[in-house]
């Protein structure tokens, strides 16, 4: 189920973030991501240094804890390589695992085990509706 722009910001914290994700020749995304065209972009991403390139593995599991994100809206026209603002919210901020993600807070963006882009949190907007939060907390 796809949802509305409204809806999200009702029941979910947005996060804008400038987030630069790195070219085909740095390991990245060999295409740009465009949030307008209408197609979902949802990667995960793991709090840590946005300069981070080596996801940490352990044999072949990954030991960092992933978090899910959904993309809403970024730079039209965005080339890899450039840093753009970027709005996602986190479809499940609720965990009790899920990190805050506040103004300041760095994090990577993944594909997989792939890091992909690195980023930094500009502001969180709270959602505009308690309705969700107070059906998590009982």
């Amino acid at each position: 189920m796809v949802l509305m722009l409204e809806q999200i910001e009702v029941e979910f914290p947005v996060v804008t973030a400038e987030i630069r994700f790195l070219t085909e020749r740095e390991g990245g995304r060999r295409t740009s991501i465009d949030p307008s065209s209408g197609k979902i972009y949802r990667p995960h991403f793991v709090v840590q240094n946005r300069t981070t390139r080596k996801a940490k593995m352990d044999g072949n599991g990954c030991t960092e804890q992933y978090f899910a994100m959904t993309f809403i809206d970024g730079p039209k026209n965005y080339t890899n390589g450039e840093s753009g603002l970027f709005r996602f919210y986190c479809p499940y901020w609720t965990h009790p695992e899920h990190p805050d993600m506040v103004a300041g807070t760095q994090f990577t963006v993944r594909e997989g085990g792939t890091i992909v882009a690195g980023g930094t949190v500009i502001e969180r907007t709270e959602p505009k509706s308690n309705l969700h939060r107070q059906a998590s907390d009982g």
